[in-house]
């Protein structure tokens, strides 16, 4: 089964039998696959797959591997034209110019991310079909998913240090966190806010680290916890529910939000919603608080 994601296509299926099968991409795309957790031993080529392997296909890529029984293939799939029309954003990759049948050896950090990143848009579109069919929604995933492939397929370049190259990071960081102010609650694509900032991807990553000690994603989604915290300690909140305050900030996947405003304030929404009826409304929403990675 494949669902279009924007310029993408998650494939995902389940076979619970011992047998010879055939890998083999959608006509045209270069994708990139590896088994579920849940899945038993793959052999390919008379070898297992291992945890922190992967396999990366290009156009008319074919092999044959042997299942020992459960097997849930994960797999993203994109055409190459994509590069040009859709992520130009990001820097040269192996997945452009992707030949044959390969196996990539990223480390398990790494394909746990690919897994948990496939596993996390499949549940968001299967739970929040409505906000999920949004196209700013869908080229939000779609960026997110590339983003994060092209940086685990490809080998890390050394980190140049000179003045001229961590001005350019801190100036793009500057004009990325201004478009963020000014557009937090809506939706937010990485490639978006690399156009406003004006460089690539991987740069915008390296500059956010450096200045702020996380990722532009993590940054947008710190900021918006706090816009929802201090609703929900505001008089604002008096007539609304946790979950319009959510939709309000810029969440839209719900039980998500709940589980990053406990991770990050020790408590889950509902109680801090609790305490402010109980114990009365700050003066007003406005205010700052600190942010800490």
């Amino acid at each position: 089964m494949y669902v279009p994601i924007g310029p993408l296509l998650i494939g995902r299926g389940s076979f619970n039998q011992p047998m010879l099968m055939c890998i083999e991409p959608p006509p045209g795309c270069v994708t990139v696959s590896r088994p579920a957790r849940q899945s038993a031993s793959l052999l390919h080529v008379g070898q297992p797959l291992q945890d922190g392997e992967m396999f990366l296909m290009g156009s008319g890529a074919s092999g044959e591997a042997v299942t020992r029984g459960l097997l849930v293939p994960t797999a993203v799939s994109m055409l190459p034209d994509a590069w040009r029309t859709d992520f130009e954003w990001l820097e040269e990759t192996p997945l452009q110019s992707a030949r044959g049948l390969n196996v990539l050896v990223p480390g398990t950090g790494n394909t746990s991310i690919f897994l948990d990143a496939v596993e996390w848009v499949l549940e968001a579109i299967t739970r929040y079909p409505e906000a999920t069919s949004a196209t700013d929604r869908q080229g939000g995933f779609a960026d997110a998913l590339v983003a994060q492939i092209s940086a685990i397929t490809h080998p890390r370049a050394a980190l140049r240090r000179d003045r001229e190259v961590r001005m350019h990071r801190r100036l793009a960081v500057e004009r990325a966190r201004r478009y963020i102010a000014e557009n937090l609650t809506d939706p937010i694509r990485l490639s978006t806010l690399c156009r406003h900032a004006r460089t690539q991807a991987r740069a915008l990553e390296y500059g956010f680290q450096e200045a702020l000690g996380m990722s532009p994603v993590a940054y947008i989604r710190m900021l918006r916890l706090h816009k929802a915290r201090r609703v929900l300690r505001s008089a604002a909140v008096l007539e609304r529910s946790v979950s319009e305050v959510a939709l309000d900030c810029g969440f839209w996947h719900l039980s998500q939000f709940a589980v990053d405003y406990k991770k990050q304030f020790r408590e889950s929404p509902s109680i801090t919603l609790r305490r402010t009826l109980a114990q009365g409304p700050l003066a007003s929403v406005g205010g700052a608080e600190t942010i800490r990675p």
